[in-house]
Formats: structure tokens, C-alpha cells, sequence
């Protein structure tokens, strides 16, 4: 809802959204600067999930002695006590090798529009991804890395029941020399592109970064510089510069200090972001340590890019079969404080505890201008015998501007775990209790796990939780 000196404006007659981020609006007329401009804005919802949602996958490894390994995972996920109830089984293969000085790594994963994951059932798409790194460790001091990430990602669109197709390639290389940093300066030099084409828009991204650090006695110091050139659909210039540094002041205290510039240049216009980040470690004993953190950061005065569209968001993200394209492109006129105090005491030798508090204000263009609180508490404590209880409860609310509206929020975690002989468990539950402004589902989600560690070797296989079938074949078994 939008008013003018009192008056209330009509969409797409007085004013319009931006066609690529909705949060953004512009007015159809020209707005002196007496005028008094009133905007209220009210998330929505994003998706409505339904039903009874279970997940059920197992995954199987094969080591190759000491340089390598392929894993294969599958998951099959459905939602049932719905008028349309859907299943589908996502895949996924990954494996590494390594011989002298080359490393391999790969992965590969198919997820379908109809696999439903415990915490959505409203993803509908279809993802197939390929990634691979190369690194070659070049010399005694120096390390080359090639990465390439190639996504056919496949979204629906319930506004219009459509589907959208969005094609992602990442492609980088980095090479460090790496020397002592208390005698000298390692110099990692690091180049890369994304290309993003969603059928609408079609944009490319090509950054080149230099970075270094230095150890003086108790006071290390990063610096970095990077350029990104965005061509395609639009165009736009983006460079950051930053400097951490970090003292710690003998056993007890330790201070971190960042500052971070970029100037953003776009369609004529052009804008100036900052960041500061402080921290403070206090550690009196092994038994207590409490940390303090302060930010505030301000993006600068571009509003935003229209018409680039990065793949952020695209592919699967938290649920299990965990992508999406991602990327290091940041541009949008916005600004935030963050204020975090988090402790941690060992009471005694089985009762450890723990307890963090957070305030975050965000405001400008591309933000809801909200104001969020939370605190969070947790233990683990040692039931004896090999067995272990902990848990988690974080409280949060958020508040909208100037309105008196509010969005509440507690979230309970909980495990069990321990073993008898070569028998090991895991059984974990959590609950998700939201309300306010945004109403949604309670929810509760279960997981069990099952492993057997290693036959007559008396210690943990690297990869638990699993059973070992021989000596270089594991086997994991999950349900949720």
C-alpha cells in the first residue's frame, strides 16, 4: 500500500514494480521532494505445504585404499493425505581421486520435479547438475585449482503453470604461492565466469581477484581486490576492495577487525557500498569463552540492476540434495546493523551449556526494513555408557518497519545418541512453531540413523553413519 501526501496511489495507474525484483516499485509521475511518501509492505507467504511428507534414502561407498572414493546416494520422497499426491527419486554419484600431484573430485545428481523433501512440498523442479575440480600442486609452494559447475534447472511457475527453464555455468581457476605468512606474502591470484540463461534474460559475469595476508607476531592482516564485469542483458561494473585483521592478546583475549569498500557503476549511474565488522573473543578457561559481534554495512546508492538475473535461488537449497547455482554477485541499494553476544560454559564434565542473543535491523530498496530479535539456548550432556542427549530452543521475533505488525517465531531441536559394541544410533526431532503476520503449519520432522562402525578395528569409520560391508564398502541407511 503506497499514499502520497495522504493519498492513496493505485498500481500500475500511479505506480509499477520493478519486472525483476518485486520488492523495488517505481512511480509513473514525478514526485517533488516535499512530498510525503507512506509505504507499507506485507510478506507473503511463498508456498502452502500440505499433507504428510516422508523421505527415505540409503547411500553406498566404495573406497579405493587411500586415494579415492565413489559414493552413490538415492532418496525417495513422497507426500501423501493430499487430493494430488506426489513421489519422485533423486540420485546423486560423487567421487574423488588423487595420484601424485593431481586431484579429482566430481559430482553428479539428478532430482526430479516430484521429489518432495520433509521440510517442502512445493519445489517442483527438475535439477541436473555436474560438477568437477582439478587441483594440481605445482612446485613446493604452489597449488592450481579449475572448478567448473554446469545446472539444467527446470522451475515451475504456479501463477501461470508453467515451466522455466534456467541454464547455469560456473567456471573458475585459481593458483596460489603459497609461502609462511609470518616471513612473507602468499599471493593467490583467482579468475572465473557464470553464465546464467533463463529463456528472458541471458547475462554473463567474469571476475579476477588478487588476495594476501601477513602474520606480525600476534597481529594477522588479509587484503583483497576483485573486479566483475556483468555484459548480456545488462551491464554493469562492480569493485571491492576489503582488510581483516585479527590480535589476539595473549591466552585470554583475541580482537578481529574488517572494512570493506565497492564501487558500483550501472546504466549511467553509479554508488559507493561500505562494510565494518568488529569482533571480540574472551576465553578465561577451557571451561568459558563468550564472543561479542558488531556489523553495519551500506551497499551504496544503486538501487538495482534490472534485467540481470544471476541463477541465485535456482536448484535445491537445505532440503537433503543440497545445490542451487549461488554466486558472489551482490548489487541493490540496502543497509543493516547486526549486534551478537553467544557464551559457552562447561559446567562440569558431562553438563556442557550454551546461549546467544541477536538484534538485526535491515532497511533500504531491496530489504523489508524489519528488525529482528532472538536468543537461543542449548546443552549436551553426558548420559554415561557411551550415550549423549542435547538440545537447542531459539526464540525470534521480527517487526516491520514502523507498523505494529510482527512475526514470531521458536524453533526446538533435540538428539539422542550413544552406542553397544558396534551398534550405533542417532535419533533426532525438531519442531517449528511461526506465527504473526505469516501463519504457517506447525511442522515436525524425524531422523533416525542407523550405522555399524568398523569390523575388529575399534574405531569410527570415515564414513559414518554406515555399515560396513568389507573393508572398503560402506553402507548408510536413513529415514525421515
Amino acid at each position: 500500500m503506497i499514499r502520497v501526501d495522504g493519498v492513496l496511489q493505485t498500481q500500475n495507474v500511479d505506480w509499477r514494480f520493478d519486472n525483476d525484483n518485486p520488492s523495488i516499485f517505481y512511480f509513473n509521475r514525478f514526485m517533488p521532494a516535499s512530498s510525503n511518501i507512506d509505504v507499507l509492505y506485507t510478506p507473503t507467504p511463498t508456498g502452502n505445504v500440505t499433507g504428510d511428507r516422508e523421505v527415505v534414502g540409503i547411500d553406498y561407498s566404495i573406497n579405493f585404499g587411500g586415494t579415492g572414493n565413489l559414493t552413490y546416494a538415492q532418496a525417495f520422497g513422497r507426500e501423501t493425505n493430499t487430493p494430488t499426491p506426489r513421489s519422485g527419486t533423486a540420485r546423486s554419484l560423487n567421487g574423488r581421486y588423487s595420484v601424485g600431484p593431481w586431484s579429482l573430485a566430481s559430482n553428479y545428481r539428478d532430482i526430479p520435479a516430484d521429489f518432495v523433501s520433509t521440510s517442502s512440498a512445493t519445489l517442483n523442479r527438475n535439477e541436473r547438475v555436474l560438477d568437477w575440480r582439478l587441483g594440481l600442486k605445482a612446485g613446493k609452494n604452489g597449488q592450481f585449482n579449475f572448478n567448473n559447475s554446469n545446472s539444467s534447472i527446470l522451475t515451475f511457475n504456479s501463477s501461470n503453470s508453467t515451466f522455466q527453464n534456467t541454464r547455469f555455468v560456473r567456471t573458475s581457476a585459481d593458483y596460489t604461492l603459497g609461502v609462511d605468512p609470518s616471513v612473507g606474502w602468499p599471493l593467490t591470484l583467482t579468475a572465473g565466469r557464470n553464465e546464467t540463461d533463463t529463456g528472458i534474460s541471458r547475462n554473463q559475469i567474469d571476475t579476477v581477484g588478487v588476495s594476501t595476508s601477513r602474520v606480525l607476531g600476534g597481529l594477522t592482516t588479509s587484503l583483497s581486490l576483485d573486479e566483475q564485469r556483468v555484459s548480456g542483458s545488462q551491464s554493469a561494473q562492480v569493485t571491492n576492495a576489503r582488510i581483516q585483521t585479527s590480535y589476539r592478546a595473549g591466552s585470554e583475549w583475541d580482537f578481529s577487525l574488517g572494512y570493506g569498500l565497492n564501487q558500483i557503476r550501472s546504466g549511467g549511474q553509479s554508488g559507493q557500498g561500505r562494510d565494518l565488522l568488529g569482533a571480540i573473543n574472551y576465553r578465561p578457561t577451557d571451561d568459558f569463552s563468550a564472543r561479542l559481534s558488531l556489523s553495519e554495512y551500506d551497499s551504496g546508492s544503486v538501487s538495482s540492476i534490472p534485467g540481470l538475473n544471476t541463477g541465485f535461488g535456482a536448484g535445491y537449497d537445505g532440503n537433503g540434495f543440497t545445490s542451487g547455482t549461488g554466486t558472489t554477485f551482490t548489487g541493490g541499494a540496502t543497509n543493516g546493523q547486526n549486534t551478537s553476544l553467544s557464551l559457552r560454559w562447561q559446567a562440569n564434565e558431562r553438563l556442557g551449556l550454551r546461549a546467544s542473543g541477536l538484534i538485526y535491523r535491515s532497511f533500504g530498496s531491496v530489504s523489508s526494513n524489519t528488525r529482528t530479535e532472538s536468543a537461543s539456548f542449548g546443552m549436551d550432556y553426558d548420559l554415561g555408557g557411551g550415550h549423549f542427549l542435547g538440545g537447542d530452543l531459539n526464540l525470534s521475533t521480527t517487526t516491520f518497519g514502523v507498523s505494529s505488525l510482527k512475526s514470531t517465531a521458536t524453533n526446538a531441536t533435540g538428539f539422542i545418541s550413544g552406542g553397544f559394541g558396534k551398534l550405533a544410533y542417532r535419533s533426532s526431532a525438531s519442531v517449528l512453531l511461526s506465527g504473526g503476520i505469516v501463519n504457517l503449519p506447525k511442522t515436525m520432522s524425524h531422523l533416525i540413523y542407523l550405522w555399524i562402525t568398523n569390523w575388529g578395528r575399534g574405531k569410527s569409520s570415515v564414513c559414518r553413519p554406515i555399515m560396513e560391508m568389507s573393508r572398503d564398502t560402506c553402507l548408510r541407511v536413513s529415514l525421515i
